[in-house]
């Protein structure tokens, strides 16, 4: 999985804290993650005039990753066939920062584990390669709706049949 395909992926999924996450998508991630905050802090420190580590750009940019990170986070851990309880080692400063790093390098699990089967490998994912434009189209309740394509309406003086 490349770089783009893995942020539109962790995006995506930016609260499933059930199934697994690869090596790469965690670590494309991650490098998405540091170039936002790099621009982040030169946004800030553009805006503000001084350079600093903390405007709230920075916040928004943070705040706004902070449920995709833990939720891939956790889907990291399960692909090593670790709990997602193992994230609240995130609260022991250095420690369990360091703990956290050594598992996200750890090869996944071969074959499924009682976190469902590796990553690529289970259900297709239905975002896969998906253009915007060509997205399913429901109504208010999530019923699918039918898109149809409306013929166009024959203009007079065309030499068509006009009225």
């Amino acid at each position: 999985m490349g770089f783009v395909p893995s942020v539109r992926h962790s995006l995506r999924n930016y609260a499933v804290f059930s199934g697994r996450a690869s090596r790469a998508e965690f670590w494309w991630f991650q490098l998405f993650y540091f170039l936002g905050t790099m621009a982040a802090a030169v946004l800030d420190g553009a805006v503000s005039g001084h350079a600093s580590s903390g405007g709230w750009i920075s916040a928004l940019w943070s705040l706004a990753l902070l449920l995709p990170s833990i939720s891939l986070l956790v889907r990291r851990l399960h692909d090593i066939d670790r709990t997602g309880w193992w994230v609240l080692l995130m609260l022991l400063p250095a420690v369990g920062m360091l703990v956290l790093l050594v598992f996200a390098l750890i090869r996944g699990s071969a074959g499924r584990n009682r976190f469902g089967p590796p990553p690529g490998h289970g259900a297709p994912d239905p975002y896969a390669d998906e253009d915007w434009a060509d997205e399913d189209w429901t109504d208010d309740a999530g019923t699918p709706v039918a898109r149809t394509r409306i013929p166009p309406v024959p203009r007079a003086g065309r030499g068509d049949n006009a009225p």
